[in-house]
């Protein structure tokens, strides 16, 4: 068995990294690298294809087949490093080998969570074909529930290292090409960094030049260090918006308006809000800004490129939608709350944590299980939850204003 020393950067929002455990097995080989293992072949049919972009929750997705299996839904989330994620349960019934074990280091909470890396074989999207791939297992469902999807795995920025690869949020297709390449004076191109396998860019913020992540796994707009929060001057005080969730830790995300501009490829958003949490140390722009663009990936050439369809008008940082503000753990055939957002539209219908959730929408907690449980507390105009509170059963009705 294997172990390797790998630098990753894994699911939505979170920063992991990769380091090596040292118990458990004997002397390994050691294979060092600056980025995850990539595929030992990428093979693109015509050179050219497309397929469906589809949804996880918020994160985009494809349908893909695992060594002619499936097809299965994979989120597709540019910054994670890791060539492929896939979920425990998935890795077990497809009987994938395991080569090495490693232990990630949550660089939001500093918790470390354990991975095996194990040999997974070939993956298909459309007509690209991508072989020899070594991916990481951990269980996603709590992740795949907080999504309501029934997701395999997450696809990460390092499968697409060897091709150009585009996200087109207007058209709903992604496309995966060899023989193409962006060229550096062509609209929209802006130097693409990919040290460690995340997709990085510089955006500028009141003339100064930032680097940040280009997140397609985050739900959010644009995130800054806390520190550099901290010294902006805004419209107003900052505000807790929303919360973001790793694979081990749950933080507060805090929003104000900036006063002046963020300029990214080209393209200005004026007084633009800017979001941050107590334990940011990086920069961070996901769905909110992303989603107006069409994106294109050339890592063979360290380029990058957003679009925008004719006739669009500005750009603008999507207002965030209407959370729930809960967290809820499934605890063996039960489901917790384990916190409930002050001024959340739960906390306001009266839901608090530690309440025990018996039915939601009428159905019964045992019906809802991993994703199902999720697409029942997707925002709709009202939710009805059934909690038991200290043996006594309460129905509350969340309203989403």
């Amino acid at each position: 068995m294997r172990k390797k020393n790998i630098l990753l950067a894994l699911v939505p929002i979170a920063l992991l990294i990769g380091v090596h455990s040292p118990s458990g097995f004997a002397e390994p080989e050691r294979v060092e690298m600056t980025r995850p293992a990539t595929p030992t072949a990428t093979v693109i049919e015509g050179g050219r294809t497309e397929a469906r972009l589809l949804r996880a929750g918020h994160i985009p997705a494809v349908m893909a087949t695992v060594n002619g299996k499936g097809p299965y839904l994979f989120a597709v989330d540019t910054g994670t490093s890791a060539t492929l994620l896939v979920d425990s349960a998935f890795a077990e019934e497809h009987g994938f080998e395991v080569v090495g074990e490693m232990m990630a280091r949550d660089g939001m909470s500093g918790a470390e969570v354990p991975m095996s890396l194990m040999e997974v074989g070939t993956l298909e999207i459309g007509g690209a074909r991508f072989e020899g791939l070594v991916g990481s297992s951990h269980d996603f469902s709590p992740i795949a529930t907080a999504l309501g999807a029934d997701m395999a795995g997450i696809i990460g920025f390092g499968l697409f290292s060897d091709c150009v690869f585009t996200v087109d949020f207007h058209l709903n297709k992604v496309v995966i090409e060899d023989g193409a390449a962006l060229a550096h004076d062509d609209p929209g191109v802006v130097p693409l960094i990919a040290e460690i396998g995340i997709a990085d860019v510089s955006i500028e913020i009141n003339g100064e030049q930032r680097r940040t992540h280009i997140d397609t796994g985050s739900r959010g707009g644009v995130m800054v260090s806390n520190d550099y929060f901290e010294g902006l001057e805004f419209t107003s005080e900052p505000r807790v918006v929303g919360q973001g969730r790793t694979v081990s830790s749950v933080f507060q995300i805090f929003q104000a308006d900036l006063v002046g501009s963020l300029r990214i490829a080209g393209f200005t958003v004026d007084d633009p809000p800017l979001q941050t949490s107590k334990i940011m140390d990086h920069g961070n722009v996901g769905m909110q800004l992303l989603s107006n663009f069409t994106l294109t990936f050339d890592q063979r050439n360290s380029l990058m490129r957003f679009e925008r369809p004719r006739g669009a008008g500005p750009v603008k940082i999507k207002e965030p939608r209407k959370r729930l503000g809960i967290q809820p753990s499934i605890q063996g055939d039960r489901v917790m709350l384990d916190a409930v957002m002050t001024g959340s539209p739960a906390h306001a219908a009266g839901l608090r944590e530690g309440d025990r959730i018996v039915a939601i929408n009428g159905k019964p907690i045992a019906e809802l299980r991993g994703p199902a449980l999720g697409k029942e507390m997707r925002v709709r105009p009202s939710i009805v939850f059934v909690v038991d509170r200290g043996g006594e059963e309460r129905t509350i009705t969340v309203t989403m204003e």
